[in-house]
């Protein structure tokens, strides 16, 4: 399918010998066959073999905040070397993801990471994808034939989908600690769907009752796994919470009492 446009000069001059050497210009994408005709006799033509036509370069573009889990969406833009759009090209196209912070994203997917033929109209593409990790990445879109052709988006941040501040509950026998029993309080910070981000690494603002022992702030680390458990007791009868707060996002969490 070669499209509508034009190749440009449409005519020429200048022969020498019975030969001639030119540039020429086709701006979209295509197989195309290139006719020369003899502007006195038509009958008089030859035709070239057929001529694959690339993009030169794709521009992806997506809101730079989102939540992990979170379908959003991304347009691609297939260009020409002029800069202007190719309105032909159909892919298929791929996305691959390049890691900014931190810089090893182990599982981390976009997903769906192909936009088939039938996305593309007028050599753009909106393309709903989810991303399943949490920091900081940029999106490549590429051609799935000819993978130097391709675009790569700002930087995008992702932040977690909701902050879960859980006590692990005493013996099946009662509902309350005694004073000096160790209390569990686990904190998660979880996609959109509810399922723990392995690889959070954001620091965490702690916020307890007066007198239920814990740091004023926590910075989680790859081996957490996007959980991690504080140990605390009480020496003193009341009732106690905690409330917790992601600081690279406005999300809060508060434990039962």
């Amino acid at each position: 399918d070669s499209g509508t446009m034009k190749i440009t000069p449409e005519t020429v001059s200048g022969f020498n010998k019975g030969r001639l050497e030119l540039s020429a210009m086709y701006p979209d994408c295509g197989t195309i066959t290139i006719t020369v005709r003899d502007a006195v006799n038509p009958s008089k033509e030859g035709s070239s073999g057929p001529v694959v036509f690339i993009p030169a370069s794709f521009s992806v573009e997506a809101d730079l905040s989102q939540v992990v889990g979170r379908a959003f969406s991304v347009g691609v833009s297939a260009f020409n070397a002029q800069g202007g759009l190719a309105p032909n090209y159909q892919g298929p196209a791929e996305f691959s993801l390049a890691a900014v912070s931190p810089p090893d994203v182990k599982g981390g997917a976009i997903s769906p990471s192909s936009i088939n033929m039938a996305e593309f109209q007028n050599g753009l593409a909106e393309v709903m994808v989810t991303y399943n990790r949490w920091g900081t990445i940029e999106i490549e879109a590429y051609d799935l034939a000819y993978p130097t052709q391709s675009g790569l988006s700002k930087p995008i941040v992702f932040l977690p989908g909701g902050l879960q501040v859980k006590v692990t509950p005493p013996s099946s026998e009662r509902e309350f600690f005694y004073l000096g029993e160790v209390i569990g309080i686990t904190v998660s910070l979880v996609d959109e769907e509810g399922t723990t981000i392995p690889n959070y690494q954001g620091k965490l603002e702690i916020i307890p009752t007066l007198g239920l022992a814990l740091p004023d702030e926590y910075l989680f680390t790859e081996l957490d796994n996007g959980s991690h458990t504080f140990y605390t007791s009480v020496d003193s009868p009341g009732i106690y919470s905690v409330v917790c707060k992601g600081s690279d996002s406005e999300l809060q969490g508060e434990s039962p009492q």
